[in-house]
């Protein structure tokens, strides 16, 4: 029979050893013995006895490796590592190099400075740093945020820049009224957005109200910081004119927008003649290549719109303009789209400066000034355009001259103006890859009225600018056909589709300039194709906002609507103008540009014979507009002749929309 001791304890036996250390080691591997509880410490008198020691205060040492410093422990701080890390079984981590101590008489000596004398820190004023927007309250910082978040990214357009995104925002943080500025921005978009997708409401109402609040606080600390002689960095001033630009077109304020923009350009253009570079094209100045790019964009909105700047202006930068495309017309090839975007500009602002000046000059010496045929409404805030400030109404010749025989002109693609207009080739059939630019420069149909009524150095002059478009268009050819390989929701694809309506719509202003009769456009149908063939590619992108700082697709489709005959490639440019009613791209309204083209087109087809062709003696052109986009509703003028070897009648029409 089988007995049990529950008292017998069990049988542990160590692995025996001669070596000390072997059997310390082995013996590691018993699992420790229970832990005494606190009911038995409690029982055992001696333990209550004992006396609770505290360690010893002394000073804390700073040396030692970061291992033992974390487990607050004494390091014996031994190479190549203390023994306690290796005790524990992990890498050292080394000791921290330890701090020069400063010599004595190494310290500067300062003066003292006599009794009763101030220092000149002491006399110079207090600077407040601004650290950060310093929201008062939640919807500031929602809007700054929406914006940020939502808005900058594509302000600008398909091209990448750093302006609303970053340099901004970051501005943001010392000046206040930038701040109040940004967050008025962001309130309008917002609004104008809710206003595009769900129409009118309380809501949509909260975000205008507080745009307008955010905006005053913008102009009065504006205002505030003028009085005060407050020194600011040209960049503070610029961008805060910006803004205003910005929000005056949201608005609907299209002339206050445009004067503001001259303001700043005027600005930018003082601020780089009183520079020791004396051009905008230094490599070394305060303002940046990104904030520059963004002036150039905001100078092509006011010479493409109202332009109310004198004509020494237009000469001083046309010639600084030229100065930059003799240094870069050595480049076989743009390395990039951002390089070809930017020389495109620069070309496309220096035309129009010319332009400007061209239209003037031809206006004093052989050409009617038509303001006093019409007199448009006194609506206040109405942006008036007039021949002499801005470049697409036509100039009407004082002197009689009848239009080139319709037998001497033909497209490009070698249709006569009298075939049917079926017979143009579709958008379908343009290749993307095609060039844009083509060499009519020196067609004698181009100048034969020309050659009547411009000096001969004008028009020399126009050739070289016709031959800069096809320089960029031969060094971009590279970089927009892999651009153009990429899927059409691409950036790259959207910026160089942008770029190909641009050349195109900068060519037929530069031709259509010294056009007299509106016949000679059905030359420039290979223009107005291509417009209509990337158009189309780009309107879905456009189409999914409601603003954009940049010229986009709205100055490219007025070309086509207001001079393209073929029937299919107006309808699509004035479908494509109608985005939405708050649509804009700066100045440029998406309903006002849309009438207009509308307007010019259902006068001209009554006259459409049989073959397609409108003739030549009731085609219409432009001679004025008179808009007040905020109120909605613009007076258009225009000149029509009324039957072969009669003189133009101007006619009229107010659109509400």
């Amino acid at each position: 029979m089988t007995t049990t001791n529950k008292n017998i304890q069990p049988d542990v036996r160590f692995p025996r050893s001669d070596d000390e250390n072997h059997a310390t080691i082995r013996s590691s591997e018993v699992l420790p013995l229970r832990r005494m509880s606190a009911v038995e410490k409690s029982k055992n008198p001696k333990l209550q006895k004992k006396e609770i020691k505290f360690r010893a205060r002394l000073p804390k040492v700073k040396t030692g490796c970061q291992n033992c410093k974390i487990r607050r422990i004494k390091c014996d701080e031994k190479l190549p590592g203390c023994s306690r890390c290796f005790k524990f079984g992990i890498l050292c981590s080394g000791y921290p190099k330890q701090p020069e101590k400063i010599k004595p008489n190494s310290r500067q000596i300062v003066p003292i400075l006599p009794k009763g004398a101030i220092s000149d820190i002491a006399q110079g004023s207090i600077i407040e740093l601004y650290l950060g927007p310093r929201f008062t309250e939640e919807l500031e910082s929602r809007y700054f945020r929406h914006f940020c978040e939502n808005v900058a990214a594509g302000l600008a357009g398909p091209l990448q820049t750093s302006v609303w995104s970053e340099i901004i925002p970051q501005v943001c943080e010392i000046e206040p009224y930038i701040a109040h500025g940004l967050v008025a921005l962001g309130a309008f978009i917002k609004y104008s957005k809710e206003m595009t997708h769900g129409g009118e409401s309380s809501d949509t109402k909260k975000h205008f109200e507080y745009a307008l609040r955010e905006y005053g606080k913008s102009l009065r600390g504006m205002q505030k910081a003028i009085d005060g002689n407050v020194s600011r960095s040209p960049r503070t001033a610029l961008i805060a004119c910006m803004l205003v630009f910005c929000i005056e077109s949201l608005q609907g304020h299209q002339a206050s927008a445009s004067i503001h923009a001259t303001n700043g350009i005027m600005m930018l253009h003082d601020y780089y003649q009183a520079s020791a570079a004396g051009t905008e094209f230094a490599k070394e100045n305060v303002i940046g290549p990104e904030l520059r790019r963004a002036f150039t964009d905001l100078d092509l909105q006011v010479l493409h719109f109202l332009d109310i700047r004198p004509p020494a202006h237009h000469v001083i930068i046309k010639e600084q303009l030229n100065r930059y495309h003799l240094h870069r017309a050595h480049i076989p090839t743009f390395q990039n789209i951002k390089d070809s975007y930017e020389y495109l500009q620069m070309t496309m602002r220096r035309n129009l400066h010319f332009i400007d000046v061209a239209r003037k000059l031809l206006l004093e010496a052989d050409f009617q000034e038509q303001s006093t045929v019409f007199s448009p409404k006194d609506w206040e805030g109405a942006a008036d355009l007039r021949q002499n400030n801005n470049p697409w109404t036509q100039l009407e010749p004082r002197s009689s001259q009848s239009p080139p025989p319709a037998s001497r002109c033909t497209h490009s693609s070698g249709k006569m103006n009298g075939e049917d207009e079926s017979t143009a080739t579709s958008q379908e059939s343009l290749n993307p890859f095609d060039s844009v630019i083509e060499d009519d420069s020196a067609d004698p149909c181009m100048d034969y009225v020309a050659a009547a009524h411009f000096p001969p150095e004008i028009l020399q002059e126009r050739d070289v600018y016709l031959a800069d478009l096809m320089h960029w268009e031969k060094a971009s050819e590279s970089i927009l056909r892999e651009c153009l390989a990429s899927p059409h929701h691409s950036q790259e694809f959207r910026t160089a589709a942008l770029l190909k309506t641009h050349a195109a719509a900068s060519s037929i202003r530069l031709h259509g300039t010294f056009f007299i009769d509106e016949i000679q456009y059905d030359q420039l149908t290979h223009y107005f194709q291509t417009i209509i063939t990337y158009c189309t590619y780009l309107h879905p992108y456009y189409s999914t906002s409601s603003y954009y700082t940049n010229l986009g697709i709205l100055m490219s489709l007025f070309e086509v609507g207001t001079h393209c005959r073929v029937r299919i490639l107006r309808d699509q440019a004035i479908a494509m103008s109608f985005v939405s009613k708050e649509y804009r791209e700066g100045v440029w309204d998406s309903y006002v540009s849309g009438f207009i083209c509308k307007w010019i087109r259902d006068l001209e087809e009554p006259w459409r014979d049989e073959k397609g062709h409108i003739p030549a003696d009731r085609r219409a052109k432009i001679a004025g507009l008179n808009v007040v986009v905020e109120k909605r509703r613009a007076q258009m003028f225009c000149s029509q002749r009324i039957g072969v070897g009669r003189e133009s009648v101007t006619k009229d029409i107010i659109v509400t929309w």
